[in-house]
């Protein structure tokens, strides 16, 4: 139906906007079909493809530790990428968010993974208030409710993970999922990015490699 849809509208697959009508048209009647007013979706970083699309968007950046980043994607799916992929891109991605709060006229908003699991109340809140949506209890308490995400057959990569409480169980899982050698290939490209972040101090790294 939507591809028929889609097509009747003169729109096709082969540029970015024609792919972007056709997400907003699945998210959209996702959102109807749930009795929402709002909905949102995991992106990529074309921020300015995104902003001549929807200029009211609201833009959400979870950071985590980048190390735990890679000890995740070493073990969970089929990523199959290089410790040095894995740097470039977590640099990649949180800089460039960095640059869109920068700019005046975007609504945009970190937050550290590190703190929704340890204070996910308070975190949650502060998202909340960023989007203009009440703050509701049930947000806590998601993995109790009947959620779409849950169905088996959305082969969701951390579907045993979300459908169980908030916990920090995963913080600092680098520490005995990377050995020396992932972990100087990583430094090598996101040494300085983790210290402007906050995950290192300037001399930690040699540190942890040391140990």
């Amino acid at each position: 139906m939507f591809l028929k849809e889609h097509r009747a509208d003169g729109l096709d697959f082969s540029d970015i906007k024609g792919r972007m009508k056709f997400i907003e048209k699945c998210c959209v009647t996702k959102m109807r079909n749930e009795g929402k007013s709002r909905w949102g979706l995991k992106c990529s970083n074309q921020y300015d493809d995104y902003l001549n699309m929807w200029p009211g968007a609201y833009f959400l950046n979870i950071i985590r530790d980048g190390r735990d980043v890679l000890a995740s994607q070493l073990t969970t799916g089929s990523f199959n990428k290089t410790p040095a992929e894995v740097a470039r891109g977590w640099v990649r991605t949180h800089l460039g968010f960095r640059k869109l709060i920068e700019r005046s006229n975007v609504n945009a908003l970190e937050v550290y993974y590190e703190k929704l699991v340890t204070q996910p109340e308070t975190e949650i809140r502060k998202i909340c208030n960023f989007l203009n949506v009440p703050f509701d209890k049930s947000m806590l308490n998601f993995y109790e409710q009947e959620l779409t995400i849950y169905a088996k057959k959305t082969g969701h990569l951390s579907a045993d993970r979300i459908s169980k409480p908030i916990d920090s169980s995963k913080v600092g899982r680098w520490k005995k999922d990377l050995n020396k050698k992932q972990l100087e290939e990583f430094y090598s490209v996101a040494k300085d990015t983790m210290i402007g972040f906050g995950y290192l101090g300037h001399d930690e790294c040699f540190q942890t490699l040391k140990s």
